[in-house]
């Protein structure tokens, strides 16, 4: 899975599709599983 790193903060992403981009950003401790 791709990450970016900024200001000491990573993230892990994922691109599916066409269109425009949709960020989702989970509650405190959970991963992308949350939205399966």
């Amino acid at each position: 899975m791709p990450k970016v790193k900024a200001n000491n903060l990573t993230m892990n992403y994922e691109e599916q599709g066409t269109g425009e981009p949709l960020i989702l950003i989970p509650y405190l401790a959970a991963d992308h599983a949350c939205y399966a």
